[in-house]
């Protein structure tokens, strides 16, 4: 193990040393580091303030010369007891993440993030002829905690580079939107007014600002890491320096299994706010909303449909979930999930059946519903008898990736893992069901 690229033989694990499958080796400061009041010349220990490295490589015994590499391992600042782990647990492909504690000799903990999240951006706006497209993205600050958190010294680093002017927080709830232009500056004036038109939003606030820029660099249409770096005090030894531990990061792609916004006009918002942000599942493909996040869709009858989509079809809110009234046999609910008019009795759910092949025959379920539906659930279940019913969720997998569409809807194409030739008859049914 060594903490240099110059020094790759500083300390030798001991002859005899095995490692079990899915078991753990600890080392700690006390074997690498035994003198630390004067340590030697192969002693090293981990920077707390500016991050480290560590090295793994096979060695031989009785030979001090390593000899192949087996992993290596880069981390930023940490806050003092805080432990770095990989996310997701043991797998090669993960993040090095500050973990919730410690757990030496024992499965990770899970990441900690936040409470200001990263909760949404747009990297692929759709801009007039001429225009530069940076001027319509965005990034999108929430505090998702219970108390007022000042940035000060805090910072935005990765695609864009973003440093918090000293005097910004951000209370309970509220969101900060980082543009690429500052709008506060008169000669921005043109790119806030396109701002405006585009979102529905004003730019010029009372105090303190919701909307602030501009950000040095953009965001990448092909996908991009961005960090949230908080501030730490600053180290005894350098009383002038600011530590910059993660609290937040995303790192987006533009291919399954993250949603698909690029080319839509859609941005992607952090929809599962619990979940890490590295992790796709925390988001959604959804229109755009800088500077909102966490207002709900408006429903003012709590019935599960938007106001907005009643009013487009219907011209009022006066609609159930269970109407139908265009007598298709589809009630409003399951009309407005699966896309199609609850005005139109022609317009149906866009869904097929079928067989695919390899080695055996299994059968295939696609269809088309809308994505990021907070409050919706799509329940598949299965049966032998169209009368005992069961979860089908353990019986299904992906034939193919999910198809994103530019109107806001998704495909999933779906296999059941049983071979049609286990049973005699099969069926599968879909619930919609409001939350």
């Amino acid at each position: 193990l060594s903490d240099s690229s110059a020094n790759y033989a500083k300390y030798q694990i001991p002859p005899g040393t095995t490692l079990p499958p899915t078991g753990y080796l600890v080392l700690d400061e006390a074997q690498f580091n035994p003198t630390p009041d004067n340590p030697g010349p192969t002693h090293f220990s981990f920077s707390s303030a500016k991050g480290d490295q560590v090295h793994l490589l096979t060695g031989q015994t009785g030979n001090p010369t390593p000899r192949t590499f087996v992993d290596k391992a880069e981390f930023g600042a940490a806050l003092n007891g805080i432990s770095f782990g990989l996310v997701p647990d043991a797998d090669p492909s993960g993040r090095l993440w500050p973990n919730l504690k410690p757990t030496p000799g024992a499965q990770n903990a899970g990441p900690s993030f936040g409470p200001i999240l990263i909760s949404e951006i747009l990297y692929h706006p759709d801009v007039p002829r001429d225009q530069d497209p940076n001027d319509l993205e965005f990034i999108e600050l929430h505090n998702s905690g219970t108390r007022t958190i000042s940035l000060r010294n805090w910072r935005l680093r990765g695609g864009i580079d973003f440093d918090f002017p000293d005097a910004t927080s951000l209370g309970p709830g509220q969101c900060l939107v980082l543009l690429s232009f500052n709008p506060a500056t008169p000669t921005n004036a043109d790119k806030a007014a396109l701002f405006e038109k585009t979102y529905g939003v004003k730019l010029q606030q009372a105090a303190p600002p919701t909307f602030l820029g501009g950000y040095s660099g953009s965001l990448s249409d092909l996908g991009e890491r961005i960090t949230l770096q908080m501030a730490d005090e600053p180290p005894p030894e350098e009383p002038a320096y600011i530590p910059h531990p993660l609290h937040d990061e995303l790192r987006y792609h533009t291919s399954a299994p993250w949603p698909h916004a690029k080319g839509t006009t859609h941005s992607l918002n952090r929809s599962q706010p619990l979940r890490y942000g590295n992790d796709p599942n925390a988001w959604s493909r959804l229109h755009p909303t800088p500077g909102r996040h966490g207002t709900p869709v408006p429903d003012t009858d709590a019935d599960g449909l938007p106001d907005t989509w009643e009013l487009q079809h219907f011209g009022d809110t006066n609609q159930t979930p269970d109407a139908d009234p265009d007598a298709d046999g589809l009630p409003n609910l399951v009309e407005f999930a699966l896309a199609s008019s609850p005005a139109d009795p022609a317009s149906l759910p866009a869904y097929a059946t079928g067989l695919q092949s390899d080695t055996e025959s299994y059968f295939t379920f696609t269809y088309t519903r809308r994505s990021a539906t907070p409050g919706i659930q799509f329940v598949l279940e299965t049966s032998g008898d169209l009368t005992t019913w069961e979860p089908a969720e353990a019986y299904l997998e992906n034939a193919a990736p999910p198809t994103y569409n530019p109107d806001g809807t998704e495909t999933l194409h779906l296999r059941d893992k049983r071979p049609v030739h286990q049973s005699p008859m099969r069926f599968l049914r879909l619930k919609v069901v409001s939350q």
